[in-house]
């Protein structure tokens, strides 16, 4: 392994770890009529069709 594929390891690692921060601040959006797991139509301001589908929802943004 030369300099420049150490570099660029350490480069992949960054990212990778930038984009997990990143992701973890953003709030999630407002409800947009659909279920965000399963896309099942939604009556009121819900963002998902019950704690199921949440809990599957957040452990894949993860």
């Amino acid at each position: 392994m030369d300099d420049v594929d150490h570099s660029q390891g350490t480069i992949e690692i960054h990212t990778s770890i930038s984009l997990y921060l990143s992701k973890k601040d953003v709030p999630p959006s407002e409800a947009t009529g659909e279920c965000w797991n399963c896309g099942a139509k939604l009556a009121g301001p819900k963002r998902w069709c019950d704690a199921i589908c949440r809990d599957e929802w957040q452990a894949r943004e993860e």
